[in-house]
Order: C-alpha cells, then structure tokens, then sequence
C-alpha cells in the first residue's frame, strides 16, 4: 500500500520539474524569438539563464 501512497507525491514532484523546464524553455524561445538580438549575443543571453 505504501508504494500506491508515494505516487502522488512523486508524481507532483515531476510536474513541478515539468513546468520549471517549460518556464525555462518559454524564456529561452522569446530570446531566440527576439530579432533585434544578435546572433553572438544570442547564445550568452541562453547560457546566462540555462547553465550548461
């Protein structure tokens, strides 16, 4: 029964890491997105929000 009990749990815990890499990923398509950038700008100003 135990098992069955953590599943809600768990699966919270993954949702909530889904809609951080969703968040981040939105940030990163309005950069790319964004035509006054800079091609060289572009890749430090994703780097600067997602760390390798």
């Amino acid at each position: 029964m135990k098992s069955q009990e953590a599943r809600p749990e768990k699966r919270l815990r993954t949702l909530k890491d889904l809609d951080k890499s969703a968040l981040a990923l939105a940030k990163v398509c309005t950069l790319i997105l964004n035509e006054s950038m800079d091609d060289d700008m572009l890749w430090d100003a994703i780097f600067a929000r997602l760390p390798r």
